[in-house]
């Protein structure tokens, strides 16, 4: 319960969503982010032979919802930012042609897929370039 009101209050606290990133994530959950935050299905649905009762699958979306929800709306400019890095102006023809190159991209089929493809993308590059500049500073010491 403590972890999630200081999770909240992290909002509040972090200026940029790297700032963000690095204050809630310690290198081993920043490695298990640049790897696993793409590898999900957007679509997943309720499985009656799973572990969870519908009721806590109804919970569990819904808070991803609002989380993503929020994070996106804190953070909405620098979650484009990092994911337009992906863009080539060489190759792409708008900026909706570069971000279609992103994981998850073809799932995508309403705003709220959107805001998550968009953030699950953004966390797993965020990740990766946190754990560079920590790799940087470890090497350049």
């Amino acid at each position: 319960m403590l972890e999630t009101i200081r999770w909240w209050f992290s909002f509040r606290r972090n200026v940029n969503f790297w700032d963000w990133m690095k204050d809630n994530y310690s290198p081993p959950d920043l490695k298990r982010l640049a790897n696993e935050a793409t590898d999900c299905n957007l679509h997943e649905g309720w499985d009656p032979l799973g572990d969870q009762s519908m009721d806590q699958f109804i919970g569990s979306y819904e808070l991803r919802r609002k989380t993503a929800k929020r994070l996106y709306g804190r953070y909405g400019a620098d979650i484009w930012h990092v994911c337009l890095g992906v863009c080539d102006n060489t190759k792409d023809e708008n900026l909706l042609h570069g971000l279609s190159r992103l994981e998850l991209a073809d799932k995508v089929d309403g705003p709220f897929l959107f805001e998550d493809f968009m953030l699950r993308n953004a966390m797993k590059r965020a990740a990766n370039q946190i754990l560079d500049d920590i790799n940087n500073k470890h090497t350049h010491s």
